[in-house]
């Protein structure tokens, strides 16, 4: 899997897995700053001094599709396996693949509005059973995507936000360390068409990516 992995995804599974080496069961608390430096990615979350939840690290990546996410978070769990780490990886996905096809299928595209509610509906369901896996966890606990991503898709279809998700990215346990893969919308076309396997216009990717940048938060 490394070997297939895009360089920065490459940089920054290196990084984090030399701070978790050098940190076992502490936070890294100057991992966020140091793997943006060196990896260009960004953090969408707030990243705050709670006490590590036992032996339990959770991580977060987010990004637009195409950005190499999946592709670093079954990377690093793999490392920390391979080390003899306790490892877990967790997908907080939302059904857009499955529903884009139907809608091709069938040739009737979603009202956005009508794509968000059943999209919204699957990735809180996720998002919530995936983090009452966590609690049971001790060790590395990976999430690929999180509410973040359901809150850009709004903001790029120019829908609110709504008072739930963001009530419940305050309530649920904060991530010990969260990371945002910034990638060129080009790039990630690109990995996006050569997969195969779902369709994101280069316009789409675009909005996706300036949505992220405009959340609260984002640095």
């Amino acid at each position: 899997m490394i070997g297939v992995l895009p360089s920065l995804a490459k940089q920054f599974v290196r990084k984090l897995t030399t701070v978790l080496r050098r940190c076992p069961r502490d936070r890294p608390q100057d991992a966020p700053a140091e793997l943006c430096a060196d990896s260009r990615h960004k953090s969408p979350l707030p990243f705050v001094g709670q006490e590590t939840r036992g032996g339990l690290m959770l991580i977060v990546l987010t990004g637009i599709d195409g950005s190499g996410k999946t592709t670093a978070a079954c990377a690093l769990v793999e490392s920390a396996r391979a080390e003899g780490r306790d490892a877990l990886l967790l997908s907080n996905h939302a059904g857009r693949r499955q529903l884009s096809l139907l809608a091709e299928r069938f040739s009737f595209p979603l009202p956005p509005r009508v794509a968000d509610f059943i999209e919204t509906g699957v990735r809180l369901f996720t998002v919530l059973v995936n983090h009452a896996r966590a609690r049971r966890t001790d060790g590395l606990v990976v999430m690929d995507r999180h509410l973040h991503c359901q809150l850009a898709l709004r903001e790029s279809k120019g829908l609110e936000h709504g008072r739930l998700l963001p009530w419940l990215l305050r309530t649920l346990p904060t991530p010990d360390l969260a990371v945002h893969f910034d990638v060129d919308p080009r790039r990630a076309h690109q990995r996006v068409m050569a997969r195969g396997i779902d369709k994101e216009s280069l316009a789409e990717l675009q909005a996706f990516r300036d949505a992220y940048r405009a959340l609260p938060g984002f640095r």
